[in-house]
């Protein structure tokens, strides 16, 4: 049975990086990332303030016996960091 959620770290260990993009910045965030098992674990944790997101973690993880990460993203509106596992490639 896979792990739930709160067993998901929200935290970039083991990850690449970060590569960041802001509002400033005219390029973009692209990453293709695999192999990977055929199913993966996402944990989110959003926060609103007066329905509004304002922050926002995603971690997303293989879902195998070794639930090793793929990507994490910390975001707010004025920044994005993007981790990313070594097989993952840029593109853009």
């Amino acid at each position: 049975m896979p792990p739930c959620a709160e067993e998901i770290p929200l935290k970039p260990k083991g990850l690449h990086g970060p590569v960041t993009a802001t509002p400033t910045m005219t390029d973009h965030i692209g990453e293709s990332c695999g192999p990977t098992s055929a199913r993966v674990l996402v944990h989110l944790r959003l926060k609103t303030t007066a329905g509004t997101p304002t922050h926002a973690l995603l971690a997303v993880r293989n879902d195998n016996a070794k639930h090793r990460p793929i990507v994490f993203f910390n975001w707010s509106p004025s920044k994005i960091s993007a981790y990313t596992a070594k097989s993952c490639v840029s593109f853009g």
